[in-house]
């Protein structure tokens, strides 16, 4: 559970009612591709998917482009013209807070990590 995209969910769920839409939820296991959710959200003939998932397969993003459904993926690094991403920049991230570390005294530092072919981590 990362409560950070809990937080990032209530807000577009808000923004998104507040405009008069509603949002759809669908549950993909974080080890994998969400190309198996792909069919059952065309179902619901979506208007655009938002991804917490930072991986998506060439063959979702075609189907995707082909059903004309715009793709963004939080902290993903794939584009294309229907696929776009929202990311931070985790060196600069980690610079900044090394700094502000060390500057107010710090001496010993732990760093945790994980799996480093996800962006989010």
């Amino acid at each position: 559970y990362n409560p950070y995209y809990a937080k990032i969910f209530e807000q577009f769920t808000r923004q998104f009612q507040a405009q008069g839409y509603q949002v759809l939820v669908f549950f993909v296991d974080h080890n994998e591709y969400f190309d198996a959710a792909i069919p059952l959200i065309m179902r619901y003939r979506v208007d655009g998917i938002i991804s917490a998932l930072s991986i998506m397969s060439r063959e979702a993003a075609d189907e995707c482009a082909q059903m004309r459904i715009p793709v963004v993926l939080l902290n993903g690094r794939q584009q294309n013209k229907w696929v776009s991403a929202v990311c931070c920049d985790n060196v600069e991230g980690g610079r900044a807070v090394a700094n502000l570390l060390f500057q107010k005294g710090g001496t010993r530092f732990a760093y945790i990590a994980g799996n480093e072919t996800l962006a989010n981590t």
